[in-house]
């Protein structure tokens, strides 16, 4: 018996080249969030960690408020990749010019939280 699940991507253009670069998917529910605006719903990252929660430290009690604080943007085949908690936003692969969709990321957050030195940023 096979139990070896299949993923079918949308895009079939997008490939891995190494062992860590993975497809992020963005949830339905979040693909008109601000900070997704521009981005496609599956796009290339890097990334050579993964999160390292320690389940001795997550109780059964306080899963609901871990559920009711976090938002789990978008994912991969290794978890969560892109998570909201209040103003901040976590992400489990680099920020780099070589993946053009995570820069569309870091520009999305500056234009929400830091106008004015997003507006420098543009200058420079």
């Amino acid at each position: 018996m096979n139990l070896k699940k299949t993923v079918k991507y949308k895009n079939p253009l997008l490939y891995i080249n190494n062992n860590y670069e993975q497809i992020t998917t963005i949830k339905k529910i979040y693909t008109q969030h601000w900070l997704l605006q521009g981005l496609p719903v599956e796009f290339k990252t890097f990334s050579k960690n993964t999160w390292d929660p320690h389940p001795v430290n997550i109780k059964l009690e306080n899963l609901s408020s871990i559920h009711s604080n976090y938002k789990v943007l978008a994912t991969s085949l290794r978890g969560p990749q892109i998570a909201e908690h209040g103003n901040t936003i976590c992400v489990q692969f680099d920020v780099t010019k070589k993946y053009p969709e995570t820069i569309i990321l870091l520009e999305n957050f500056l234009k929400k939280h830091i106008p004015e030195i997003y507006v420098s940023f543009l200058l420079i």
